[in-house]
């Protein structure tokens, strides 16, 4: 493979990880503030994203490793901007995972309170006369 040739795919590749890296942080500021008001479905919605965007960057690490490790392994001059890029990749890298690290302890304390909440209701006898005051309607699909 050609020097340049190389260079431009391992560029295209950086250029699209720290896009998804980017998007990444975007989804975490997100859910940040979907725990703290407490909506599993909002959260839900971005477990899926996350899942996404995790399997997007596996899938270019894939590609970059072996593409590397031609391009550096090669006699040419080697390009500052790729150097560059991989550092300010490796710099979000590290912020996707403070945030994701912040949410994960917000997301139990979250949780743990809630399950507080749930053992007091019943320490109470409340919990029947929460479920109780709820109307249900029973719809008769068959017929």
């Amino acid at each position: 493979m050609q020097h340049n040739i190389l260079a431009t795919r391992i560029r295209n590749n950086l250029l699209e990880q720290r896009k998804r890296l980017e998007d990444y942080l975007l989804v975490l500021d997100k859910e940040h503030e979907d725990i703290s008001i407490q909506d599993p479905d909002k959260l839900i919605e971005h477990i899926n994203l996350e899942k996404n965007i995790i399997n997007e960057l596996v899938s270019f690490k894939k590609i970059l490793g072996p593409l590397e490790i031609i391009y550096y392994g090669s006699p040419y001059k080697k390009d500052t901007d790729i150097l560059n890029m991989k550092n300010k990749i490796d710099s979000l890298v590290d912020k996707v995972k403070v945030k994701s690290k912040e949410n994960k302890e917000k997301l139990t304390s979250v949780m743990e309170k809630i399950k507080t909440d749930i053992k007091e209701l019943k320490k109470k006898g409340l919990e029947n006369k929460v479920y109780n005051n709820v109307d249900s309607k029973i719809l008769d699909l068959i017929g």
